[in-house]
């Protein structure tokens, strides 16, 4: 499957998945951009780079946000689970965006091939 191919409405969705698990956190509204650096850090960390070993930033970045739209387009995951997901993990004791967008790609790994 090439996800890429969901990224231009991957995109949009994984910042508003962000912005909203970013305001749930602050307390207020939010508007958060995930950058190209921290999705392909989180789909490095996730271990689902196996496939991408010679690409850019931009390219697992789209591959991250079309694996999300995928996964949600195809009611494999909602919006409220990214956000729990996401919430959840920003505030454990690693707390990064990174920890927690790699974690929620390894959540729906498992929903996609599981």
């Amino acid at each position: 499957m090439r996800f890429e191919e969901f990224s231009p409405l991957g995109d949009s969705l994984v910042n508003f998945i962000y912005s909203l698990a970013v305001s749930r956190i602050r307390k207020t509204p939010v508007s958060k951009r995930a950058s190209n650096r921290l999705l392909s850090e989180a789909l490095t960390n996730a271990g689902l780079r196996e496939n991408k070993r010679r690409v850019n930033k931009h390219s697992l970045a789209d591959y991250a946000e079309g694996l999300i739209f995928y996964a949600w387009k195809n009611k494999l995951v909602t919006i409220e689970e990214c956000v729990d997901i996401l919430v959840e993990r920003m505030q454990d004791e690693n707390g990064s965006e990174v920890h927690a967008f790699s974690e929620l790609l390894r959540y729906i790994e498992a929903k996609i091939h599981g």
